[in-house]
């Protein structure tokens, strides 16, 4: 927090640095490229919408000042969680603690806080173009509320149900059952101020924007009937998020970052240390009212990704690939 060497010549390298990340991990690839898009397009002035790389204007916008203000500003003590876990003696750590840091003074405040995803005006609808492969994607998404508010159990198995299990619902019913997509599925994108549920659907160009909205809108509606919640699901969806703790009871690093990001998203270091009860306690009443709350009655918002190019056979015979794959 103190002893970082800020110069022209390690600023001017660390901006040579991430112009090359960026150019490798975004810039060259399509699918980065369309991905950093969809995100500033359907956040627009939320902080969420900023891409941690930033553009080539950004860095070369850096300057020795800039950064200088920003880490005497925010690299203090007052916005640092301190974690440590093993087997140490507390008063000589505290102690040792205190001598390490306890001079260093506060900075000048904490970080501008983030809103809430919910409640947040997205766009109703994004059309975005990029060269993919020749398949067009339609999404909907729906903004979750930030975790530390009372429903977050319950919409943690909701998520888990949705798209960490081995089978995901939502292409079970389009995919699988009713041959209306290539490829679907139910993703999940997780922030400190909200998530979102995302639902997606890729097909061949031969079909429009209009019926890809639908038929996900359909699925949506069948899933709505909730005959994928039961007791059984439900069930699994616990063993599997506590089979998730086991690294956190067992490794000094796990629990660690467990008890830092219960004190950072929410605001109780102690909720680290009952996850297992709180999930147990869920019920599956709790979960599908949080589904009916955030999903089935919710509106979300639609982004449509079509390809830049189309090979000509795959736009006039695309509409075959179903019939061969019933």
């Amino acid at each position: 927090m103190v002893n970082l060497v800020l110069s022209q010549e390690n600023l001017d390298n660390e901006k040579k640095i991430v112009t090359e990340e960026l150019r490798l991990r975004t810039e060259n690839d399509p699918m980065s490229r369309v991905l950093v898009a969809a995100q500033k397009a359907l956040l627009g002035e939320h902080p969420y919408a900023l891409w941690p790389t930033g553009t080539k204007e950004n860095i070369s916008a850096a300057s020795l000042e800039a950064c200088r203000n920003f880490y005497e500003r925010y690299y203090r003590p007052n916005n640092v969680h301190l974690v440590i876990v093993g087997p140490v003696d507390p008063k000589s750590t505290l102690e040792a603690v205190r001598r390490l840091f306890g001079a260093i003074p506060s900075g000048g405040g904490p970080p501008s806080e983030v809103p809430s995803l919910l409640g947040w005006k997205f766009p109703e609808e994004v059309d975005l173009s990029e060269d993919l492969p020749p398949v067009e994607t339609a999404l909907l998404a729906f903004p979750l509320p930030p975790p530390d508010l009372p429903e977050n159990w319950a919409i943690e198995i909701l998520e888990q149900l949705l798209s960490g299990g081995q089978v995901d619902p939502f292409r079970e019913e389009l995919v699988a059952h009713r041959h209306k997509a290539i490829e679907a599925g139910a993703e999940v994108f997780g922030f400190r101020r909200g998530s979102a549920i995302a639902f997606y659907s890729a097909s061949l160009p031969y079909r429009r924007k209009s019926p890809a909205f639908r038929l996900i809108e359909e699925t949506v509606g069948e899933l709505s009937k909730l005959e994928w919640l039961t007791e059984e699901s439900l069930a699994n969806a616990k063993r599997s998020l506590k089979r998730k703790e086991l690294p956190q009871a067992y490794y000094s690093e796990g629990r660690a970052d467990s008890i830092g990001r219960a004190c950072w998203w929410l605001e109780d270091e102690a909720r680290a240390f009952d996850r297992v009860t709180r999930i147990d306690a869920v019920t599956l009443n709790q979960v599908r009212e949080v589904y009916r709350k955030y999903v089935g009655e919710a509106r979300p918002s639609r982004l449509y990704i079509t390809p830049e190019h189309v090979p000509l056979l795959v736009r006039l015979f695309g509409w075959m690939y179903p019939l061969m794959h019933r």
